[in-house]
């Protein structure tokens, strides 16, 4: 700091006025920068104020003594401290106004840094300032209320505009913001509540009649030194805001004074309202919201932004007051804990917090997240709910609620990778206190795990893997070498159930994390919440027990689970699709384009009519399929359902494919925006193809599903399957060898082409003829032989002669 300032300072010390209040204040300068002294100098009133208080409780019983005197005794010492705020706040003005100056003046970047220093230090002086303001106002309105025994809407209203209006900063005396102001004024309503018991904030919160009060308290403002605006009946202070808003200065400019709120809903989603809560400072008295708010644990109120079963007037016949009341408590505990998490780490890149992991596993939302089964037996669920009730209709609602935070890498990140490996160690670990040690390491949240099949050179199949597990000489432990690739939680992973090569086949092993276990985040499409990662096993040592199943015979272990793994990611896809449809509904009737709501285009209409028939139609078909799941046992699901779960998710995620890309051309510009009105959507359509690639790729799911038909189809109608196909290339192989024999016979230069094609021809039915027998069962191979058989060695016995005739000819 310069000598000038430090002189203009130590004068400023040593006046006779600051010298004066060293004895009520000690040193202002100093005493509110502490929060410590701060409170000690209110301490007084509010004892004056309980002591008034208690006497007026006593003179209300038996008393007849007067007790103006203590009132006027209260009132005397809050004036006295109110005139001493004053003078603090005079000097620190004072003060302001020569560091500013000399900040005006300073050429030196280095000195001018100093200056900023000294300059918010005198903001902290002025905030603790406001805090004293604003206690004194409360402790004078506690004193009006204690004498009259009551205080009506008004005198609420005028005494909190009072206490704002004293005590807001001039914005003007500092270089810098003052966003504290707010936060103030919030705690001074909270403080009005504490002090009046009152449980409403809306008394507290209203800030007059109409806009004319604002205007004659001389507080509504327009100006660039007083920035106020109204959105949706509530008034925000956008002064300290200005220079922070990501659309500038000019936009907030446009709509200062004014009812905002088209202007603000034609822009911003009402998520950014509550994310800067703090600036607002009231509402207008007599006006109604127009936005309905959507609280904690609520339902949607836009037309089919909740699956018709929680649709007031629809019925279904699947769900009863358990699943409504899991429902209910899922909704408020994802809200509350898990949403604002999940948007977060979504933004960042970050894993999910231990603390967001311990309230699930109290909660027993991580065993929730296995499905049914005995894991959750004996376990008190949310809603009240008993684990041996719990069915794959409670299931769906974990996952579909989950799914709500809207954040898909985040998704992936909250424990998706223990929801499909854990079960692998719960159904084929074969050392007993192993797997029961490690499944209560998961489910209290101390552990995580993943699951590490897929490698750079194979993920289907199987057969192509190269991570090795090797048994030591003494056969007690395996030697793990190779890599993972794209393993989800793997960053984060202490278990890493993975597939490796062994002596004669393919085997699965509980590998935990050690030095030898090396892991690097792959960046993907969707956010690093997820954890995905680059596995690298350089010579870890794992015992024998941790062999998860037999060994060489890993594949069934893989293939146990992936009916409830792909049948879990319809779950997700199927919420995602209503959030999306549901989005896509609002923006329409907010945007306004050519002086009407999008809604009004008939294109636009299509559109959402395609998006919500096949949101409804995926939501139908899970719901079947999880009535299927709780009504076959497991031998009869493996048997029956992969087909149709297979067929499931590749039509889901081909609904997925369509609905993203109306929904982009519906919020145009803003629906390929990572942040603003569009951001749900942007994100959709980002990552939407993660689940047409995980679990299982849409071709081949799809083609398991015909596959697992074509066993199931009567052998009879199988057999004439078939034969019409070799019929038809009997045919043509018959037609050529005609031809070409007729050619032959003639010796046209024709003949040698159309034996050529006749040759051809035969051996595409004679591949069809051996492929039909290869494939099908014994019983249909021979009917097949039987109706086909002998016509076709016939044809080959005649085509051999034919070629004899030529050689012969030549």
């Amino acid at each position: 700091m310069s000598e000038p300032i430090q002189k203009d300072l130590r004068a400023l010390k040593r006046s006779k006025m600051r010298e004066s209040l060293d004895g009520a204040f000690g040193d202002p300068l100093i005493t509110f920068t502490t929060p410590e002294a701060a409170r000690k100098l209110s301490q007084a009133v509010d004892e004056e104020c309980s002591r008034l208080e208690k006497r007026v409780r006593e003179f209300s019983r038996s008393s007849n003594e007067p007790i103006g005197s203590d009132a006027e005794k209260v009132s005397a010492y809050v004036n006295e401290r109110e005139q001493l705020a004053d003078e603090v706040e005079a000097h620190l003005k004072e003060a302001r106004k020569i560091v500013r100056e000399a900040f005006a003046a300073e050429p030196s970047s280095l000195k001018r840094k100093e200056l900023k220093k000294a300059l918010q230090e005198l903001d902290k002086t002025d905030n603790s300032l406001l805090k004293e303001r604003t206690a004194l106002a409360v402790n004078r309105a506690r004193v009006k209320h204690t004498v009259s025994g009551q205080m009506n809407n008004i005198r609420f209203s005028e005494a909190y505009m009072t206490a704002v209006t004293q005590t807001l900063p001039d914005p003007g005396d500092s270089l810098y913001k003052k966003n504290e102001r707010s936060t103030e004024q919030s705690s001074f309503r909270n403080r009005l509540i504490k002090a009046y018991n009152v449980e409403s904030l809306e008394v507290f919160e209203t800030l007059g009649a109409s806009e004319d009060m604002f205007q004659s308290k001389g507080i509504w403002n327009n100006s660039p030194d007083s920035l106020w605006c109204i959105i949706d009946h509530k008034v925000y202070d956008l002064t300290d805001f200005v220079d922070a808003h990501p659309g500038g200065n000019v936009v907030l400019q446009q709509v200062a004074g004014q009812d905002a709120t088209a202007a603000f809903y034609n822009l911003h989603r009402h998520e950014v309202l509550q994310k800067y809560d703090h600036l607002r400072i009231g509402t207008i008295e007599g006006e109604q919201p127009e936005v309905v708010e959507r609280q904690p644990g609520g339902l949607s109120v836009v037309p089919y932004g909740e699956p018709l079963w929680l649709t007031p007037a629809f019925k279904s016949p699947y769900f009863n007051e358990s699943h409504r009341a899991l429902q209910r408590a899922l909704r408020e505990f994802v809200d509350r804990h898990v949403y604002p998490e999940a948007q977060e780490k979504e933004q960042d890149g970050t894993y999910i917090s231990q603390n967001l992991v311990d309230k699930m596993a109290q909660n027993n939302l991580l065993a929730m997240r296995l499905g049914p089964g005995k894991h959750l037996h004996g376990r008190q669920l949310l809603g009240g709910i008993k684990g041996e009730e719990f069915d794959y209709f409670h299931d769906m609602l974990v996952l579909q609620e989950l799914a709500r935070a809207n954040a898909r890498g985040f998704e992936d990140g909250n424990m998706g990778g223990m929801m499909i490996s854990l079960t692998a160690v719960q159904h084929w670990a074969n050392d007993p206190e192993l797997r029961d040690r490690v499944t209560e390491e998961c489910l209290t949240g101390k552990k995580f795990m993943c699951l590490a099949i897929t490698e750079a050179f194979a993920g289907s199949d199987v057969a192509g893997l190269r991570t090795t597990a090797e048994k030591t000489p003494d056969g007690k432990h395996y030697i793990i070498n190779g890599t993972k690739k794209w393993i989800t939680n793997g960053m984060f992973a202490d278990y890493f159930v993975t597939g490796c090569r062994t002596k004669n086949g393919f085997s699965v092993i509980l590998i935990p994390r050690d030095d030898n276990v090396e892991t690097k985040r792959i960046k993907t499409s969707y956010s690093g919440a997820a954890g995905t990662a680059f596995v690298q096993f350089d010579n870890v040592k794992v015992p024998v027990n941790h062999l998860l199943g037999k060994e060489d015979q890993g594949f069934i272990v893989i293939m146990s689970n992936f009916n409830h793994e792909r049948w879990s990611m319809v779950a997700l896809i199927c919420r995602w699709l209503r959030t999306i449809c549901e989005e896509c509904l609002k923006w329409s009737h907010q945007r306004i384009v050519f002086g009407k709501p999008l809604i009004a285009q008939p294109v636009i209409r299509q559109k959402l009519a395609k998006m919500i028939s096949l949101t409804e139609a995926s939501q139908s078909w899970l719901e079947t399929i999880a009535f299927q799941l709780n009504n076959l046992d497991y031998a009869q699901q493996s048997k029956l359902l992969g087909g149709p779960i297979g067929l499931l998710k590749s039509y889901v995620t081909r609904c997925a494919h369509e609905i993203a890309d109306d929904a982009v051309n519906i919020f145009g510009g803003r629906g390929i925006t990572q942040t603003g009105m569009g951001r749900v959507v942007e994100e959709f359509h980002r990552t939407y193809k993660f689940d047409a690639i995980l679990g299982g790729t849409e071709e081949i799911l799809a083609d398991l599903g015909v596959r697992q038909a074509m066993k199931f189809m009567p052998k009879a109608m199988f057999a004439d399957s078939l034969m019409d196909n070799l019929n038809d290339l009997y045919g043509t192989a018959r037609d050529e060898f005609e031809i070409a024999m007729e050619e032959t016979e003639s010796n046209t230069v024709y003949a040698a082409d159309d034996r050529e094609a006749a040759v051809e021809a035969f051996g595409a039915l004679k591949d069809a003829y051996e492929q039909a027998i290869r494939e099908a069962d014994p019983e249909t191979g021979a009917e097949i032989q039987r109706r086909v058989g002998q016509r076709i060695r016939e044809l080959e016995a005649a085509i051999e002669n034919m070629q004899k005739l030529a050689i012969e000819g030549d």
